[in-house]
């Protein structure tokens, strides 16, 4: 049901059923990130209230450059070990 939700670009009917099935940890950062939905991602994540997703997130941010934001989501998600401070 979820990639026929996704096909029809209903992403919110989408995440439900990937929920349903706890595949949402990687189908929907994959969805909306293919489909250019990046600021739907960043909204489904800082609502969803997983550590793992903020980790996921920090690394996104942190490969787009923002590091700052890339922290707190590191932070927020205990990943500690993904925190590199660079003292150059």
């Amino acid at each position: 049901m979820a990639k026929q939700f996704e096909i029809s670009k209903d992403f919110e009917k989408a995440i439900e059923y990937y929920e349903k099935s706890s595949t949402h940890k990687k189908e929907v950062p994959r969805m909306l990130l293919n489909a250019g939905e990046v600021e739907l991602l960043e909204e489904y994540i800082s609502r969803a209230n997983d550590k793992d997703l903020y980790k996921w997130w920090g690394q996104y941010l942190e490969s787009q450059q923002r590091i700052e934001e890339a922290l707190a989501f590191y932070k927020k998600g205990e990943g500690y070990s993904e925190i590199v401070i660079d003292f150059s």
